[in-house]
Parts: C-alpha cells; sequence; structure tokens
C-alpha cells in the first residue's frame, strides 16, 4: 500500500534502514491490466528490461523501452510502465541521490543531473546500458548477502558516475513547471490517500484546484483514462495485493478498498483478472 510524504511524493521502502537504495525484480503481468499506477518519488529510478519491452510514460512523455535497454527517471517526475498485453519481466532500482555524498560534492555532482528540467528521463542502450544493466544486477545479488549497504554504496556511486558522465543529462536548464502536471500529482496523492473511503470526482478535481471537467481532461491527457477509472484501476491494485499478500476475507478486502460492495467488487475484479477473487488467491497458491 503506497504511502504518500506531505509533499505528496511516494514514500519508499528501501531493502536497508542504513542506505536509501531499493531493488526488486518484477513482471508487468503481476499489475492490473499490464499498467503500474502513476506514481513520483524524490529518488531517481533506473528500470531494466531484461526480458520481453514495455512502455513508460514520464511527466507527458511516451517512450518505448527496449529489451535489453534502460530507462533513467529523474528525480520527482511522474512516471508508469505500461503495455498493451505484452509482459516484460524487469528490474528496478530507485537511489536517492542526495545521500551519496556530502553536501559540497551534491551541488557539484549531483545537481546537475536531478536539477536538469529539461531532462526527465534517459534511455540507456548499448555499452553505457550495459554497464548500467550489470550494475543494478550485482546491487541485486548484493541483496541476499551480507555485505548488501557496501556492495549496494559501490554499485550506486558508479551508476551515478555513468549518469553524470552523460552530456544530455547534465545539460543545465531552468527549466518551469507544468500547471496540468501539478494539479495531477495533487489528484493522484488524493487517491492514493483516500481510495478506501467514498471518493467522488468532485472531491479528486478539488484536490487538484480544477474543475470536474478539467480533472478529466488532466487525466485523459496525461494518464489516456478517467479520474474514476484511475480510481477504479487503483483500488483494484491495492486489493489484487491484498489477496496474494493476506489472508483477508474477500469481503474485507472489498470494503478496504472502497467498493459498495462485495458484488460489485467481484464483477469488476473479474472485468480486469478474467477470474474472481477467490481464484486468483488460488491460482497464486499454486504457483
Amino acid at each position: 500500500m503506497a504511502e504518500i510524504r506531505a509533499d505528496r511524493s511516494e514514500n519508499v521502502k528501501y531493502n536497508s534502514s542504513e542506505i536509501r537504495v531499493y531493488v526488486k525484480r518484477g513482471r508487468l503481468s503481476s499489475y492490473p491490466g499490464f499498467s503500474e499506477t502513476a506514481h513520483w518519488h524524490n529518488d531517481i529510478e533506473l528500470v531494466y528490461a531484461y526480458r520481453g519491452g514495455m512502455n513508460f510514460f514520464v511527466d507527458g512523455n511516451v517512450v518505448e523501452l527496449g529489451e535489453g535497454s534502460v530507462i533513467f527517471v529523474n528525480s520527482d517526475r511522474l512516471h508508469y510502465g505500461f503495455s498493451d498485453g505484452e509482459d516484460c519481466d524487469f528490474l528496478c532500482v530507485l537511489i536517492d541521490p542526495f545521500t551519496l555524498c556530502p553536501e559540497r560534492l551534491t551541488e557539484k555532482y549531483i545537481l546537475p543531473v536531478t536539477d536538469n528540467r529539461s531532462c526527465p528521463y534517459r534511455i540507456f542502450s548499448g555499452e553505457s546500458g550495459g554497464r548500467i544493466a550489470s550494475l543494478m544486477e550485482s546491487m541485486h545479488s548484493a541483496a541476499s548477502c551480507g555485505n548488501f549497504v557496501l556492495d549496494a554504496m559501490a554499485c550506486a556511486f558508479s551508476i551515478w558516475s555513468v549518469l553524470y558522465r552523460d552530456d544530455e543529462l547534465r545539460m543545465s536548464s531552468e527549466g518551469r513547471g507544468n500547471a496540468a502536471l501539478s494539479s495531477l500529482r495533487g489528484m493522484l496523492a488524493f487517491i492514493c490517500a483516500n481510495y478506501g473511503e467514498k471518493v467522488s470526482l468532485n472531491d479528486i478535481a478539488r484536490a487538484g484546484n480544477v474543475c470536474r471537467s478539467g480533472a478529466g481532461d488532466i487525466f485523459r491527457k496525461y494518464l489516456h483514462t478517467s479520474p474514476v477509472d484511475f480510481l477504479i484501476h487503483y483500488r483494484l491494485e491495492r486489493a489484487h495485493d491484498m489477496l496474494l499478500g493476506t489472508d483477508m476475507r474477500v469481503t474485507d478486502i472489498s470494503a478496504e478498498c472502497g467498493f459498495p460492495s462485495v458484488s460489485r467488487f467481484i464483477s469488476v475484479f473479474g472485468k480486469k483478472f478474467g477470474m474472481t477473487p477467490s481464484e486468483a488467491r488460488k491460482k497464486s497458491a499454486r504457483t
């Protein structure tokens, strides 16, 4: 379940309390409709598609992440991966770059990348992509051994060295904030924090300081869906996690995720996953 900070970014669950690094493998088909939920965080994100590919949304841009490529998503950018039904196995790494080095070095080596508003993302392939992917794999391997903190720090510094040396990432730019994206972030944060309650379109629009039609226009422009459909998608994603990760009853999960009735939950879940919640739980238990 996502936790939202006061600044409306996602609170990342790092692998260790000693270093602000997150590393985990994932499969796109584990997400409802082959789509992650749009989110953002202060950390930079790297996604390595090692089997299959996906599309990636970053601050209004949609790019293709091909098999064997790595996407870098800059700090505090709205993003998510998705596909039209094609699966993708990927490795995800999040690094809080502001804790890598002392403040005097942060200004010289970190801010030129994170403050570059003209570069919300970068696709790496070829030699540089292979180098980053190898370091990501090494970091993932270290997560299962006793030297994770030291090995993760070494990998994080090496990854940042590759990023910093990329001329496109270090281009200086003042850049301007996008009012529509700011509204979208406010509405998404509201949904993530209140999906278990009764939520109306008016509530969502109010969180973004826009009218109902404005909320719809923003969601369709950036996420290609409506505010209400996004809310349902997010509820289903949380319900799916609870079904597979807890022993909660289906009726309790339905109520916890804000569905008006169990029958409604089962109906919507079936349309999205092609099976009932109970069948999904049994299927997961067999694998």
